[in-house]
């Protein structure tokens, strides 16, 4: 009953982040996003008793703590507009952070062939990503962190699929 409880709250403040920043009131939706995080890392925790792989909840819960400190300081660019660049690469190096962890329980439980498979979509995914989408349109420290964390975000979804 807690777990739904904490969901529906994390929904919650989900919407009244995603009302309260489109109405530009930036400072109230930075709270409400950190609300957010804090309450799926939460749900994570008390989630992690009902594991027997401690190693494997262990990825999982430090993922879910780098991409809550992500969100947070992702957003923090909207708060401080001086510090726009350097937010948007710190909050996308906690977001990779966070996805190498998730690989990290993912990986280990996965068999070879579902990896190497993994491994060649995500190539053929950054591949035709590179050239359709406008990159050059961006500053090249952007365009470097974008194409590491898409190529991350492709292997984990491959990797998360193959071990269903």
């Amino acid at each position: 009953m807690t777990n739904i409880l904490l969901c529906a709250l994390c929904y919650i403040f989900q919407i009244i982040f995603l009302i309260v920043e489109a109405k530009k009131h930036f400072k109230q939706s930075l709270v409400f996003k950190g609300l957010a995080s804090l309450t799926f890392v939460i749900l994570g925790i008390l989630c992690l008793h009902k594991t027997q792989n401690k190693v494997f909840a262990g990825f999982i819960i430090t993922g879910l703590v780098l991409d809550a400190i992500a969100d947070v300081v992702f957003n923090i660019r909207f708060v401080v507009p001086q510090k726009e660049k350097a937010s948007f690469l710190a909050g996308t190096a906690f977001f990779f952070a966070g996805h190498v962890m998730y690989l990290a329980s993912l990986i280990p439980i996965a068999q070879l062939p579902v990896i190497v498979f993994s491994l060649a979509i995500t190539v053929a995914v950054i591949s035709v990503a590179v050239r359709v989408l406008p990159l050059k349109r961006l500053p090249p420290a952007y365009r470097v962190a974008g194409v590491i964390y898409f190529f991350t975000i492709c292997l984990m979804v491959c990797i998360s699929a193959g071990n269903l």
